[in-house]
């Protein structure tokens, strides 16, 4: 493999350690990941939790340090052999006049570029990969306005360039993008394809190293051919064919969440979102559909 940051251990999963209270429960979670192979953790960190009551003020009320908690984390995955993805998003509200929406960005990207600077400088050596954001182009990820690929390629070129001020050798994810058909006139919910290729034409190609994406099976195996109307798998590849379009064949695409549901039969179709595949499909799709990259996609991480 000859792109950076493919030929690595395919196996991640998602973690939210951050909000397990027990510390017994933390350790045979991450001991667990470790016996199963899992060489990867994606972990939330977020913003409002870290500095929550004023810029530069990283202390709870009892004058602790919020990054303790986080410390602890992060330690306890390097002592398993883990590598942290650190997803940094969900600014604290001092850093917003509208806060309807915990997940809506800052007023001042230059804050959120700030917050990047110290969480990047505080685990220098510890983290090598964070992610910028989380589907920006849903609501109400960015907030109660209409989403922009550019507001977002803003956003990740600062995010970007204080995060290589602070460790040069930090690797940076964009944000996974929600796989979606619309196309709403307000444009609070935009297609994933529509998205990235905005994003391209604002300037976005020099401000991440790996591109993240969601590759959700839906109602189809891992083989169904990729559709621009339809959802699946393969869809990945679509998004693949607008880096290509942009010169953007050097760097890899990394799946930030992946998977079949089996949902269960009571559910009404207007409940069924992420559609239904019977068992045992889920387990075989979810092997087949690595085999599958693994074998065909040599821009797969």
């Amino acid at each position: 493999r000859d792109i950076p940051h493919t030929d690595v251990n395919p196996y991640g999963a998602n973690f939210f350690l951050d909000l397990e209270v027990e510390a017994w429960k933390r350790e045979k979670t991450i001991q667990m990941a470790q016996a199963a192979g899992i060489g990867w953790a994606k972990q939330s960190f977020a913003w409002e939790a870290i500095e929550p009551k004023a810029k530069g003020r990283f202390v709870e009320g009892d004058g602790r340090s919020t990054w303790q908690k986080y410390d602890e984390m992060v330690d306890l995955f390097a002592r398993n052999g883990i590598q942290v993805i650190a997803r940094l998003d969900r600014p604290p509200a001092w850093s917003r006049a509208d806060n309807r929406y915990p997940q809506a960005p800052p007023d001042r990207f230059e804050d959120y570029g700030d917050f990047v600077y110290e969480f990047v400088n505080r685990y220098k050596g510890k983290i090598r990969y964070i992610q910028i954001w989380n589907e920006p182009n849903i609501f109400p990820e960015w907030g109660a306005r209409a989403v922009s690929p550019a507001e977002y390629a803003r956003l990740l070129k600062i995010a970007y360039t204080r995060a290589k001020e602070a460790d040069p050798n930090i690797v940076v994810l964009s944000a996974p993008l929600a796989m979606t058909l619309e196309n709403f006139a307000d444009r609070r919910n935009l297609s994933d394809l529509t998205f990235l290729e905005e994003m391209y034409r604002a300037g976005a190609k020099d401000s991440f190293d790996i591109l993240s994406s969601n590759a959700f099976g839906f109602a189809d195996p891992p083989t169904t051919p990729a559709d621009p109307d339809r959802l699946n798998f393969q869809r990945v590849t679509l998004q693949r064919a607008i880096m290509e379009a942009y010169g953007d064949s050097n760097k890899p695409i990394w799946f930030n969440e992946y998977g079949w549901n089996a949902a269960p039969s009571d559910f009404l179709e207007d409940d069924l979102t992420w559609k239904r595949v019977e068992e045992p499909q889920p387990a075989q799709y979810t092997v087949d559909g690595i085999l599958y990259a693994c074998d065909n996609w040599p821009w797969a991480g």
